[in-house]
């Protein structure tokens, strides 16, 4: 990573140990000519490029679970517009994998308690609609 955070920072906290990730996906698209309709769907994970968080640090990422499915279908001339009409709709579904973070440094910031863990995750819900015109 690039991102700088100052000398005070480091000399606390160390390098932040950022990896490299591989990301895996997969995707597929149908088309079924006598609808004019294609139908697409995919699938990819991300994993956290970050590691397990014991300091005083808080670079919180999660693994990634994605599926989407979407079409797309084509409307011949349509009248007052005399064009072909295109709609496109998109869903995507996030699974953010709950990590724990377990603190084990005493915040030397404040009254020198030890900082809480806790639990993240949770779920992401994405859609999209588009019509294009065709002039």
């Amino acid at each position: 990573s690039r991102f700088s955070r100052g000398l005070s920072r480091e000399l606390l906290e160390g390098l932040p140990e950022f990896k490299n990730i591989w990301i895996p996906r997969t995707g597929a698209e149908i088309g079924l000519p006598f609808w004019d309709l294609k139908i697409r769907a995919g699938y990819a994970y991300i994993p956290s490029f970050t590691a397990n968080q014991s300091g005083i640090s808080n670079y919180l990422d999660n693994g990634k679970h994605l599926l989407s499915f979407g079409f797309g279908k084509i409307f011949g001339s349509v009248p007052r517009l005399n064009s072909r009409v295109k709609i496109d709709a998109a869903f995507q579904w996030q699974y953010w994998v709950t990590r724990e973070t377990v603190k084990s440094v005493q915040d030397i910031l404040t009254d020198g308690t030890y900082q809480p863990g806790y639990f993240y995750g949770g779920n992401l819900f994405l859609g999209h609609v588009s019509v294009t015109t065709y002039l």
